[in-house]
């Protein structure tokens, strides 16, 4: 998910720099160093504020609304970016206008977010292109975890300032009906949070390994308590798992003792019982690690892995 630290972080560091350096008489490397992190914490916390934001239920259709909003046009909504002469400072997302006024310091000239006033760039929330191409309304070719986070800066926007017009367009017609665009949208974010859900299902059964590559000392996965923010009673041991269809695999953290976590798939009761006190370890997309003992619990990956 795309956030604009490069505006923020240089403003702030700046300013703060130069306060710091003249008052404490600071080194500016140290001054830069803390700086850096601070506000790469910051980030990082709204990021996750965003991302964890519960999907709502949307209204699509306007209906007893529809009589208050304002239709605008590109042309109209693109005067109200905040600038001197512009009419107010507003945004659209998924061709909803929302009335950003009252965080004139992020979405203002000069702010963080000003690429995004006067316009639908709704591709840029989770792309950070922000060229002529980049800061548009189109959503072709995104995947299912950015369709996703598209849907919850919408949420977003829905719950934190006031829809006060809706743009003619992509996403409605100039009666206000969603288009065909919009339900496509509908159709793949449904389709998203279904994969999703499906990838928090396998990402519990098996959690991704912890990793690290040294310079001159080659990498190395692991696995603990808690390895791919997954919090559970039992470590595991690297496996690499195939994706079905692929050549690919990724390192997972495989329950290695007690009884087989059976899902809903091809594996009846009779295979399952004779999987007792081996967890996983017979899966059949499951592959071992090149040189690593079967029940460790950290690979040094070779070559080939």
């Amino acid at each position: 998910m795309f956030y604009p630290k490069l505006v923020v972080v240089t403003t702030l560091q700046v300013f703060l720099i130069s306060a710091a350096v003249s008052y404490y008489n600071l080194t500016a490397p140290a001054v830069v160093s803390s700086l850096k992190k601070f506000l790469d914490d910051w980030l990082l916390l709204l990021e996750q504020r965003v991302r964890n934001f519960p999907i709502r239920s949307t209204k699509f259709v306007l209906s007893s609304s529809k009589n208050r909003l304002h239709f605008f046009t590109k042309s109209e909504l693109s005067s109200y970016d905040g600038s001197v002469k512009s009419k107010g400072l507003y945004l659209a997302i998924l061709g909803r206008i929302y009335d950003v006024s009252r965080g004139r310091e992020h979405y203002g000239p000069g702010g963080a977010y000003h690429i995004f006033a006067g316009r639908d760039a709704t591709r840029a929330f989770v792309t950070g292109d922000l060229s002529a191409e980049g800061a548009s309304d189109d959503l072709t070719n995104l995947s299912n975890e950015e369709i996703i986070a598209v849907q919850q800066w919408a949420d977003f926007y829905d719950k934190e300032y006031e829809l006060v017009g809706i743009l003619k367009g992509t996403y409605y017609n100039s009666d206000g009906n969603p288009t065909r665009s919009l339900e496509d949208y509908k159709i793949r974010l449904n389709k998203a949070l279904k994969w999703k859900q499906e990838e928090d299902a396998e990402a519990e059964r098996f959690p991704p390994c912890n990793s690290e590559w040294i310079q001159g000392g080659g990498g190395r996965v692991w696995c603990s308590h808690n390895s791919g923010g997954v919090k559970r009673r039992w470590a595991g041991v690297p496996r690499k798992l195939l994706k079905p269809g692929s050549k690919h695999s990724r390192c997972v953290c495989v329950k290695n003792d007690g009884t087989f976590q059976k899902e809903e798939d091809n594996v009846n009761d009779e295979e399952a019982q004779s999987f007792n006190r081996r967890g996983d370890f017979d899966h059949p997309n499951l592959l071992q690690y090149s040189n690593c003992d079967p029940e460790a619990v950290s690979c040094k990956l070779q070559g080939d892995d």
